[in-house]
């Protein structure tokens, strides 16, 4: 990881250590749902880690989607690890959390059955 870009830590409600803002709301709202959940699991032996997980799903922030070289390529291999490995995987956008209330809203709200299936 870029050590500049996640230099700055958020603390959750649950006392979970964020990268990021956006990573902090998902893990609140995780908590105020009552969703047990783990921070920084890792995919099998990789160096690779997923921001969440509940059980056999993994939740990712793609928050640099597009803004960082080789980031596409990592998203890319954590969706291939889960589809190998049988693991569920929820990608969180930008977009699905900042464009509007009613985004935020629907998108946590497909967390949330997604979650349960």
């Amino acid at each position: 990881p870029n050590e500049v870009i996640f230099s700055r830590k958020f603390t959750a409600k649950d006392s979970h250590i964020c990268d990021s803002f956006a990573e902090r709301i998902i893990d609140d709202w995780l908590s105020s749902h009552r969703i047990e959940h783990e921070r920084n699991i890792p995919y099998g032996s990789t160096k690779m880690t997923a921001d969440f997980g509940v059980g056999n799903t993994r939740i990712e922030y793609f928050g640099l989607l597009g803004e960082i070289k080789g980031y596409d390529k990592i998203i890319q291999r954590k969706i291939n690890f889960c589809e190998v490995e049988g693991l569920k995987l929820i990608e969180i956008y930008p977009n699905d959390l900042f464009k509007t209330s009613v985004g935020f809203k629907r998108c946590l709200g497909n967390l949330l059955r997604q979650i349960k299936n």
